[in-house]
């Protein structure tokens, strides 16, 4: 079994490009936990082209994965709306940890969520308080999946 790998997932939001991008980028650099980080890196022309790397580490993390990243690219759709492309790599400390499927799966809900508040405009507060119960989801996820952190 591959240490390494990268998994992919495209969905469909409502909110216009420029304002579900905004969101993540303002959530995406929230503090988490203490013993956690979130980076957002982005190359010349990202912003652009509305892409953009977070790479998520934590003592916890780093039991289970040597790189956990992700890349999320935000394009306009011809009908309204968004295109997201949503890509974790990831490198495994060991072959018998899984693979992070419920990551992503888990953060799609969560991009989900986003746009729900976006397009009925709701407060900003909730949207961070769902980025910072995201990575918490994310570190327990691992935890239950992988039955290797106490």
């Amino acid at each position: 079994m591959a240490l390494d790998g990268v998994l992919t997932r495209e969905f469909d939001v409502e909110s216009p490009v420029d304002k579900f991008f905004k969101a993540f980028l303002e959530i995406s650099n929230l503090p988490v936990e203490d013993n956690a980080t979130a980076v957002v890196t982005m190359d010349d022309g990202d912003l652009e082209k509305r892409k953009v790397k977070i790479k998520i580490s934590s003592v916890d993390i780093s039991k289970c994965y040597k790189k956990l990243e992700g890349i999320i690219t935000v394009t306009p759709m011809n009908k309204g709306g968004s295109h997201v492309i949503w890509t974790v790599e990831y490198e495994k400390t060991r072959p018998e940890i899984e693979d992070p499927h419920s990551i992503i799966d888990t953060s799609i809900k969560y991009f989900q969520g986003i746009d729900a508040i976006l397009v009925k405009e709701r407060d900003e507060k909730i949207v961070k308080e769902m980025s910072e119960e995201l990575f918490k989801f994310i570190r327990r996820s691992i935890i239950k999946s992988n039955k290797v952190l106490k």
